[in-house]
């Protein structure tokens, strides 16, 4: 089935490990059944938007929908960048998110402060930790603290400004639909 699909230019759309199958008891294990393949021409063309998994709009079923928005080529319609990772910097929110951080350091650390609210596992002495480890650890503390602190970004939707006409419509559209530039 994989060679079938490589040699006719398929590629699966679905988030990766989202489950599309609940089953309706307890001891139903929950699958990955329902899929979503493109060819390559939507691929490149990048017509195709993401695809959303919804338990919501399953209609009751056990198998859930899966949601996408199609942009046809000879559309006007913006076709949406994708969403922007990350957390808005905010000066006036500092100091909280320096406490929220801090709070989440494991006491271990020689900077951490004695009230710390992160759980402690005795069997990890932490200057034994490896440093992938420590800077997984790191990194998830970060995200934490601005997930708690801060405003996630968010797309800006150039449409809402006064100045936006068709022939900005036809622009962008045209920039999200032009081919790759090869060398």
């Amino acid at each position: 089935m994989a060679e079938w699909i490589d040699s006719n230019g398929l590629s699966l759309r679905n988030p990766p490990h989202v489950p599309t199958w609940l089953g309706f008891t307890d001891t139903d294990t929950p699958s990955i059944l329902d899929l979503a393949f493109a060819n390559m021409a939507m691929e490149i063309m990048r017509q195709l938007g993401e695809i959303e998994i919804s338990h919501k709009e399953s209609l009751e079923s056990d198998h859930t929908a899966l949601i996408l928005n199609i942009y046809p080529i000879n559309s006007l319609a913006i076709i949406p960048l994708p969403a922007p990772k990350g957390y808005q910097a905010d000066p006036e929110r500092r100091d909280s998110w320096v406490k929220e951080f801090v709070m989440s350091l494991p006491l271990c650390l020689p900077y951490a402060l004695e009230h710390s609210t992160a759980p402690v596992d005795p069997s990890v002495i932490c200057r034994g930790v490896m440093a992938q480890e420590s800077l997984n650890s790191l990194n998830t503390m970060i995200k934490e603290a601005s997930r708690k602190t801060l405003e996630p970004k968010c797309v800006l939707d150039p449409r809402g400004v006064d100045w936006w006409n068709d022939a900005c419509s036809v622009a962008h559209t045209l920039a999200h639909t032009a081919s790759p530039c090869k060398e």
